[in-house]
């Protein structure tokens, strides 16, 4: 609940700052808010959503961020997307093979890569995070473990 605070306002100091028009929608299954997340986790995400999509989008069309928190079995998935640019396949493939191999590249995906390692750290080498990318949206998938409580300082086995 804390995290999805967070990246609201968030929000709403980007679209003052930058006086970008977009539009936000979340779609939050309400009975995930309980569960505890690490740290700002969400807001980097949507941080990149804007500066690497939402603010490259053309003057003719209308940008679109979706955050949408829902859950799978004992995981926890959250969906950022934006309909930004596509990212070009040899850089999706480099950016998810960094994330996958927790490399840490150029200063451009600082954020992404230590929400990613931050959650493997935590969790182990099935959470993190994934990209996809399409002519109509770019998404950034965080998997989390559904957990009621952790010391964001410990490690989960």
């Amino acid at each position: 609940e804390d995290e999805s605070k967070y990246s609201k306002t968030y929000n709403k100091i980007e679209e003052i700052k930058t006086q970008c028009h977009f539009e936000c929608f979340w779609d939050v299954d309400e009975n995930l808010l309980l569960w505890k997340t690490p740290k700002l986790i969400i807001q980097p995400i949507i941080e990149n959503a804007f500066n690497h999509g939402i603010k490259r989008i053309s003057d003719n069309k209308q940008g679109l961020l979706k955050i949408l928190i829902k859950e799978n079995n004992d995981d926890v998935i959250i969906s950022i997307i934006n309909n930004g640019p596509e990212i070009p396949y040899n850089e999706l493939e480099s950016l998810n093979n960094d994330l996958k191999n927790s490399v840490m590249p150029s200063s451009n995906h600082v954020g992404l890569n230590n929400v990613n390692r931050r959650i493997k750290l935590l969790f182990g080498e099935k959470y993190g995070c994934v990209i996809k990318s399409n002519k109509d949206a770019t998404i950034v998938e965080i998997l989390l473990p559904k957990i009621l409580g952790f010391d964001d300082n410990s490690k989960i086995d």
